[in-house]
């Protein structure tokens, strides 16, 4: 309507009085056309056509989750990782820049809730690197979201040649109670240290985590991983005992579990070696751990992980799996 007159049309407004019932007024509210488009926006999930004559944005992508500071919800970590030569050499700066638009959202489709973030990746790095067939710039998003099953869809533009791609998956967001003992999934990463020169959303408490969505390592490239450890229960002295191990096997292989050469442990201004399975103390319920795997003495290709930690005051156990690759 044109309420003005001036040609200015713009969605009717609620009609007001005094007679109107509260009642009345809040489904007059709840249906007005402003709210009722803004509603449809809002839980429309995200959808991506292929552009034509276009070149795709080559991407890699890992999701892990971890409890949240809401307890009805969960913080999913999708960690992105673009190819250096997706960049563009700059002459007159003698620089490789790569500035890229990412989105993510998770549809519910069970309650049609949509969960959406958007933000940008930016590079900025001397010499050419846009030749390099290995090398990524990592990135990290995060949402907080209630446990359930999820569409995810992450769509990535480059904005000098506006290439672009979109990948799809179905994800289950698990819960993290607060009662009995749980571990949150793996998060794969390039390098975790107590110290580093490393953006903020790197950071997990005092550690520096730079995630390796491309989950592949060179045979002789330390494969570090990241956890939490959540409802570890003290003793009577206020002590927490849990026990660790790790265990590496050939993906879809009947071969028996391979050698793990050392898990390096990194300490404060120290490097200390630890076996396969490892006793621990402390004083808190939850726990950052993080270990460097050599695995110098496993053969090239696709390996599975699986870490189980079991809480000695009490006896339960509780484990979590990831894939990841060795290439030669």
């Amino acid at each position: 309507t044109d309420e003005s007159g001036h040609g200015m049309y713009d969605y009717a407004p609620l009609p007001v009085g005094a007679r109107i019932p509260p009642r009345k007024l809040m489904v007059l509210i709840r249906h007005s056309p402003r709210n009722v488009v803004s509603n449809a926006v809002s839980g429309s999930p995200d959808r991506y056509r292929t552009p034509e004559n276009k070149n795709p944005l080559g991407f890699y992508y890992d999701v892990a989750s971890f409890r949240s500071g809401d307890q009805d919800k969960t913080r999913v970590e999708i960690y992105l990782g673009i190819p250096y030569n997706m960049g563009r050499y700059d002459t007159d700066g003698r620089e490789t820049r790569l500035d890229v638009t990412r989105t993510v959202a998770l549809l519910n489709e069970a309650t049609g809730a949509v969960y959406r973030r958007q933000g940008e990746t930016r590079f900025r790095s001397k010499g050419d690197l846009t030749s390099r067939t290995a090398g990524f710039v990592p990135d990290v998003i995060r949402m907080e979201v209630p446990p359930g099953s999820y569409r995810m869809e992450i769509h990535a533009t480059e904005s000098r040649f506006k290439r672009q791609s979109r990948y799809r998956q179905e994800v289950v967001v698990p819960a993290y109670p607060t009662d009995g003992l749980k571990v949150s999934e793996l998060e794969l990463a390039w390098q975790v240290a107590e110290q580093g020169d490393v953006p903020e959303a790197f950071m997990k408490g005092d550690l520096s985590v730079v995630p390796m969505p491309t989950r592949t390592y060179g045979t002789g490239q330390p494969v570090y991983v990241y956890y939490e450890i959540y409802n570890l229960v003290r003793d009577g002295f206020g002590r927490t005992n849990y026990r660790v191990s790790y265990n590496v096997t050939p993906r879809e292989s009947s071969e028996s579990p391979g050698l793990i050469r050392g898990l390096m442990r990194i300490g404060r201004g120290k490097q200390e070696t630890v076996g396969v399975t490892s006793d621990r103390q402390g004083t808190s319920a939850f726990e950052r751990e993080y270990v460097a795997l050599d695995m110098k003495a496993m053969r090239a290709g696709g390996l599975t992980l699986t870490v189980r930690v079991e809480d000695l005051n009490v006896g339960t156990p509780a484990e979590q799996h990831a894939t990841f690759s060795l290439s030669d």
